[in-house]
């Protein structure tokens, strides 16, 4: 049988061909109307500020699954040329916007859901956000509606088959400086004035690692006059163990260093608004049973057993924060870019993973 032809890859191919950056609601239609021929049960919610989360499973029962796939079926912006049809395999990938991140993970949970639901001891759920790439408003939402019971949330996010156990997490700053504006209140020239403009390009040449500028901006400013204010938007990334709090400590710090060199200037530093809170760092503890036994299923599929920390951060930084989390996903290439794709020996050896994970889920071995 050709790879296109196996009903795993078949069923991959039809969902990438269907746009899902902007609606949502094609890419759900299609995955019920899969959970519907495999007589699983489904709802979709409706959560404030979020878009649509697609829950499939026992869920709410008591006890509830033991065990949660926690996927994202929106994706970036599709390229502006393909040099192929989204759903083309050509030799061992499969092309298309969303193949990698993640909608190759979708359809693994798509496909464990299916085989494993009914089976003994309910070991499974499965939940689609379609808001991952955004803000994450789905995942937020969810936490309220977990049912009880849940040990672990597995997250088939592509990690080129690297076992995540630890996230950083992200927040967003501005900061920057103002100042009195115009040319310079006792100034001769405006070159002595104190520039906000100036002190913040050396602020941000000496950002600390892991804090990335966004966007910078001015205000106040004339045709021939300096800025009252100059900002920037920082992407500020935590490591596991740090807060964010410690972060902003930091950050004040490296301002308020420079403020010596451009009196009379005054450091700003402040939250940036979101429409959800910010996504913290988690750490995951290897000596949970169901980690243990997630870490034994990747050890038999016969690949190396590797252990990374996540750089990356998505709904799992959500989860992460109030349960045990593992995040371990297919190789591919070019996520988010031009040309994306996902390795089909891969995704199978992900499968497998999976599923000898969730046969192993007998009542009898079910305990924290």
């Amino acid at each position: 049988m050709a790879p296109r032809d196996e009903p795993g890859i078949r069923l991959l191919r039809r969902y990438v061909r269907i746009p899902s950056h902007d609606d949502p609601g094609p890419g759900l239609d299609f995955l019920e109307e899969e959970l519907r021929r495999g007589e699983v049960p489904y709802r979709r919610l409706s959560l404030r500020g979020a878009n649509p989360v697609l829950l499939a499973g026992a869920w709410g029962r008591t006890p509830g699954p033991r065990v949660l796939l926690a996927t994202h079926g929106d994706t970036v912006p599709p390229p502006r040329s393909g040099r192929a049809p989204p759903g083309t395999v050509v030799g061992d990938r499969l092309l298309g916007r969303g193949s990698l991140d993640m909608k190759a993970g979708v359809v693994l949970g798509l496909l464990m859901v299916r085989e494993f639901w009914r089976a003994p001891g309910n070991p499974v759920a499965l939940a689609v956000t379609t808001d991952e790439e955004r803000e994450s408003a789905g995942a937020w939402g969810l936490l309220s509606r977990l049912p009880p019971g849940l040990g672990l949330v597995l997250v088939p996010e592509p990690t080129q088959e690297a076992v995540n156990l630890s996230a950083w997490g992200r927040g967003v700053f501005h900061a920057g400086f103002e100042g009195p504006g115009g040319h310079g209140e006792g100034f001769g020239r405006p070159g002595e004035a104190p520039n906000p403009l100036q002190a913040l390009a050396r602020f941000l040449a000496g950002l600390p690692r892991g804090v990335q500028p966004l966007k910078a901006w001015t205000e106040g400013e004339g045709e021939v006059t300096l800025p009252r204010r100059a900002l920037s938007r920082l992407d500020v990334l935590v490591p596991p163990g740090a807060t964010l709090a410690r972060r902003e400590q930091q950050l004040a710090r490296g301002l308020k260093s420079l403020q010596d060199h451009f009196p009379p200037l005054v450091p700003v530093l402040r939250r940036a608004p979101r429409a959800t809170p910010w996504l913290p760092p988690y750490q995951t503890g290897r000596g949970h049973s169901l980690v243990q036994a997630f870490l034994r299923s990747v050890r038999r599929s016969g690949t190396p057993l590797r252990v990374e920390e996540q750089r990356g951060v998505g709904d799992f930084n959500v989860f992460g924060s109030v349960l045990p989390t593992v995040v371990y996903g297919p190789k591919g290439e070019g996520a988010h870019g031009e040309a994306e794709s996902v390795n089909l020996p891969s995704f199978r050896r992900c499968l497998a993973v999976y599923r000898n994970f969730l046969a192993g889920l007998t009542p009898s071995s079910q305990n924290d």
